[in-house]
């Protein structure tokens, strides 16, 4: 959330999507705290049953390789959410 208020001025939808109540924001259980890409791709990669938003090149490139996790970002128009990528029968 730190860095979402921190870039709240070039990407205002971003903030207002992340402090909707009706969206899930989970913590860090990890003892050390490092870098949040690292964490959010851990934590996805253990449960795949979350959408991941955001606007960073490089984590979109990272959840994109991660079978089953749609990722969602914003644009001009609004939001887009990109098609799920080749997920395992479960």
């Amino acid at each position: 959330m730190a860095e979402i208020e921190i870039l709240a001025r070039r990407y205002p939808l971003c903030r207002k999507i992340a402090k909707d109540p009706r969206i899930l924001r989970l913590s860090c259980a990890h003892p050390n705290k490092g870098y949040g890409d690292d964490c959010l791709c851990r934590k996805v990669e253990a449960s795949r049953i979350y959408i991941v938003a955001t606007n960073d090149r490089e984590l979109r490139q990272r959840c994109r390789k991660i079978p089953g996790v749609p990722v969602m970002f914003s644009t001009r128009a609004g939001y887009k959410i990109e098609r799920l990528p080749d997920a395992q029968q479960f």
